[in-house]
């Protein structure tokens, strides 16, 4: 996930929305699933392993055997424009169309017609109940009109109290959401899919944000540590090299250490510890 990217789609101004892939049927909507393309790797594979082992002493392969097999089946299958090009047509990416929706699975369709109808039913069955009932005088005078005021305020009430409900639930799955990605540790579709995440909103580009800061940070902290550490080295070089020049017998084993590391290549020795093995 790119910074820049992430904060031009999220630019107030021109505000995208966007999002990954489906959380369903990904047999359907990739297009590297084609049986013209998958399907003839898979075929075209098998041959090239046919071919491939008569050539080999041991019928076995290494994993160095990997890039020229694919090199043999690659071009007559996913390298096949015309295939390609109708897998990107059938599956509704170019011309753009809303294939996914008109293959949707069983269990994941809806059919409203029949709830309306089964709905329509339910109260049908409960105005012939409510029509049993002696009648009153529910259309005209005074308790018509408080009888209309009531169901009015119920109405309001009810609707305040749903309104409530879903601002509050909306808060609620949308504070989970950011608690969810504050513990991702790499962002990526895979790990934002986990947390039921699939847009790329304000909430990923802070993310990653705030992880790209935090390496700044501590990248920055690393190398003024590293600094920190290379100038009290050449500090005490520097004092070492006074003291040789002014009383090589005043050198302390520190000052030995730091004189001796100083000539020293990687490939050397380790330094040693004791004065005597410094001399």
């Amino acid at each position: 996930m790119m910074l820049p990217f992430l904060q031009y789609v999220n630019e107030p101004s021109h505000k995208w929305y966007c999002c990954f892939g489906v959380p369903y049927a990904t047999h359907i909507w990739q297009v590297a699933d084609a049986s013209s393309l998958n399907g003839s790797y898979k075929i075209e594979l098998a041959k090239a392993k046919r071919k491939y082992i008569e050539y080999r002493d041991v019928p076995k392969f290494e994993p160095t055997d990997i890039v020229p097999l694919v090199n043999m089946a690659f071009p007559k299958s996913f390298g096949r424009a015309k295939n390609a090009i109708k897998a990107i047509t059938d599956r509704g990416w170019n011309p753009l169309n809303y294939n996914i929706l008109t293959k949707l699975p069983a269990k994941d369709c809806i059919d409203l017609t029949r709830e309306a109808e089964e709905q329509t039913t339910i109260t049908s069955t409960s105005a012939t109940a409510i029509l049993s009932v002696p009648k009153l005088n529910f259309s005209h005078g005074t308790g018509s009109f408080y009888l209309d005021k009531l169901i009015e305020e119920e109405k309001k009430d009810e609707g305040r109290k749903k309104r409530f409900e879903t601002i509050k639930s909306q808060q609620k799955m949308k504070q989970q959401k950011i608690n969810h990605l504050k513990t991702i540790t790499k962002v990526s579709s895979a790990n934002l899919a986990a947390t039921n995440h699939y847009t790329l909103d304000e909430n990923v580009r802070d993310l990653v944000l705030q992880k790209e800061a935090a390496e700044e940070a501590a990248k920055a902290a690393a190398q003024a540590k590293k600094d920190a550490t290379e100038s009290k080295h050449n500090d005490t070089l520097k004092n070492a090299l006074q003291k040789f020049v002014l009383c090589p017998n005043g050198l302390t084993v520190p000052d030995m250490k730091a004189l001796v590391g100083a000539a020293t290549r990687p490939s050397d020795s380790p330094i040693k510890k004791k004065r005597d093995d410094l001399r």
